[in-house]
């Protein structure tokens, strides 16, 4: 192994040894901005300990509020700052842990639901595991020993057995090291696993997406990274190696091309640039692809700073003091880096929401300045509304068809994309089918569910239609509920049912013709009553056509239905029983007395009282064009 090249970074870690560290790295500005859609308001310190190298994030005191934890490199002990729920922070208390650490990570290690944390100690080659108290306090460190020089740790149940474990990434080693828990709090002996040359960072992802926790590696020295496929009891496959930029020194996870499959993510200290590696979902990945930042990317992290629903690179850049951060197009490409001023050196950046306004923030531990420097996002806030409505609201037909109109906009300047739409739909209706259906709308049962995006100035709408199937003269009403990053709302629509006294029965009518031998006609006429009512009274005609001479007529009747069994010439008949799912059906026969090209259409009328709400299907004709020619049908 060069260890000469790794200890030009590990020279990082004194306050002189910055810019030596990175081999004359110009102190320049990084890539050109683009225009932000996004901002962060200025970077506000807070003072941890002697060398603070990583920061990460959790709730220690169980109020809500994001609170970090630094490991700082000289001073051999951890800070904790409690954080106060508005972006700002407590003075900090620090813990002792080993000799040098220079990662630290959260986790439930004895599961009793207080967070703990851990730190790999680079020169005492352990790492410490400090229990939580619940209140933001923490006992007495317990060391357990990890590989040669270990640099990074991450948290994981790699045995899958509820208890989180822990992988460390060891420099000089060459190696990752994995210490299942017990649950209890303490761990088994380390296992290692080699990995590439020099590595120095390590996370967790189930990159083959088979339900077992995978780890990766950044390797500086071989300018790789490392991805070791988990067997799910807490044994890892062989390492696999992919080609990244120059000097690579942290590596993070996100699904940078939303395809469901886990992507990677290296800062390479030497090529001031972030390595892409999009996943195949089966462990593998693509060729790297990579992006410019600040000068020397020391640290990685993932968050959707714009919230727009494609995730984001964040990267910490010690000589440049200063936060690239880079919006992912959500095709896998990101746009063009940003910078922010930090404090000096910065060494680790994490992502929380200090502020607790629903938007990404950063922190970074900045090894020359001994402090955190909090950027808080001030990218423009979303404004949702939900509106629903129902068409027809009154007089709706007793089981009749409702259209629903769902109207969840965003009137704000800020994407929001943690929205969760869900209409349970009332007892009263069935769903019947989409009109307009977003792209991931699901029904099941009677339910209505979505979840994504609806980003500033736009609106997503949900039209759908139901049948009704409850009671004459009811009121039906509907709410809608919606959850997003900040805002919570619902919107309700009412319908109402003709009472019982507003009867309605759908009648309709067909008619079919056939030309016989010579001159012969068959005319053949069906009315049926849809309901829901009867309909005694309803009225059938048709009046003959005069090319059509010598008819006679015979009707049949079903499902309770009367009719006069026979007569002749033109129909004019009142059923006096057509109940719902009656059935009458005319059979008239007659003779063609010349070639007219003429119409014939028979009608259905509703009694006095009762109303059809669908009466485009009352009348039915037949086209006689001559006996001699092809005869052509239409029903409307």
């Amino acid at each position: 192994m060069n260890k000469k090249r790794v200890f030009k970074a590990l020279r990082l870690l004194t306050i002189a040894g910055l810019l030596a560290g990175l081999c004359n790295l110009s102190q320049g500005t990084g890539p050109a901005m683009a225009a932000p859609t996004l901002d962060f308001a200025v970077a506000v310190q807070y003072t941890a300990g002697d060398v603070p190298v990583s920061v990460a994030v959790g709730d220690f005191d169980r109020d809500g509020n994001p609170d970090m934890a630094v490991a700082n490199h000289n001073s051999h002990n951890v800070s904790v700052l409690l954080g106060n729920g508005d972006g700002t922070f407590q003075a900090a208390v620090n813990y002792a842990a080993g000799n040098a650490p220079r990662s630290v990570a959260v986790g439930d290690f004895d599961r009793d639901g207080n967070p703990d944390l851990a730190a790999a100690n680079r020169n005492s080659n352990n790492v410490s595991v400090l229990l939580g108290n619940g209140d933001g306090t923490f006992q007495v460190a317990v060391n357990y020993a990890a590989g040669n020089t270990p640099f990074s740790v991450a948290v994981s149940d790699f045995d899958r057995d509820g208890n989180p474990d822990m992988a460390t990434a060891n420099v000089y080693g060459d190696n990752v090291s994995v210490l299942l828990g017990d649950g209890d709090g303490t761990f088994q002996v380390a296992v290692n696993y080699a990995v590439g040359d020099g590595s120095l960072s390590v996370t967790v992802s189930d990159f083959d997406r088979d339900g077992s926790p995978d780890l990766a590696t950044a390797n500086y020295n071989s300018d790789d990274a490392s991805v070791l496929l988990g067997n799910g009891d807490g044994t890892f496959q062989a390492a696999a190696n992919y080609a990244v930029g120059d000097g690579s020194y942290s590596v993070a996870v996100g699904d940078f091309d939303r395809d469901g499959s886990p992507d990677i993510a290296t800062a390479n200290a030497l090529g001031n640039n972030v390595s892409v590696l999009l996943g195949d979902g089966d462990g593998t990945f693509q060729a790297a692809a990579n992006y410019d930042v600040g000068d020397g990317p020391f640290s990685i992290a993932m968050g959707d700073f714009d919230r727009h629903g494609n995730p984001d690179l964040a990267t910490a850049n010690a000589p440049s003091d200063n936060v690239s951060v880079l919006l992912g197009n959500g095709d896998g490409t990101f746009q063009v880096a940003v910078n922010y001023a930090v404090g000096d050196g910065p060494l680790s950046v994490a992502v929380g929401d200090f502020d607790r306004d629903g938007k990404p923030d950063l922190a970074t531990a900045n090894q020359s300045s001994d402090d955190v420097s909090v950027l808080l996002n001030t990218a423009p806030l979303p404004q949702l509304s939900l509106v629903k409505t129902a068409v027809p609201q009154s007089n709706v037909p007793y089981h009749g068809m409702v259209t629903y109109t769902l109207a969840l906009r965003n009137t704000g300047a800020g994407n929001d994309a943690n929205v969760v739409l869900t209409d349970t739909l009332p007892a009263q209706v069935n769903f019947d089918g989409w009109i307009e259906r977003p792209a991931g709308a699901n029904v099941a049962g009677d339910e209505i569910t979505w979840s994504g995006v609806v980003t500033a100035s736009t609106a997503t709408t949900f039209t759908f239609q139901v049948r009704h199937t409850g009671e004459y003269g009811e009121v039906v009403t509907n709410t809608a509920e919606f959850s997003g990053t900040l805002q919570a709302g619902a919107g309700s629509a009412t319908f109402r049912v003709l009472p019982p006294s507003a009867l309605t029965a759908d009648l309709a009518i067909s008619k079919s013709l056939c030309v016989g031998f010579l001159t012969n006609v068959t005319f053949t006429i069906v009315a049926r009553n849809l309901g829901p009512a009867a309909a005694n009274g309803a009225v059938v005609s048709d009046t003959l056509p005069s090319n059509v001479i010598s008819a006679t007529w015979a009707c049949t009747h079903a499902g309770g239905a009367t009719c006069t069994v026979s007569g002749s010439g033109n129909i004019s008949q009142t059923l006096t029983a057509f109940p719902h799912g009656g059935v009458v059906t005319y059979t008239v026969r007659g003779t063609l007395t010349r070639r007219d090209t003429v119409t014939n259409t028979a009608h259905v009328i509703a009694p006095s009282g009762v109303t059809d709400p669908y009466p485009d299907n009352n009348r039915a004709s037949a086209y006689i064009h001559g006996y001699f020619l092809p005869i052509v049908l239409r029903n409307h």
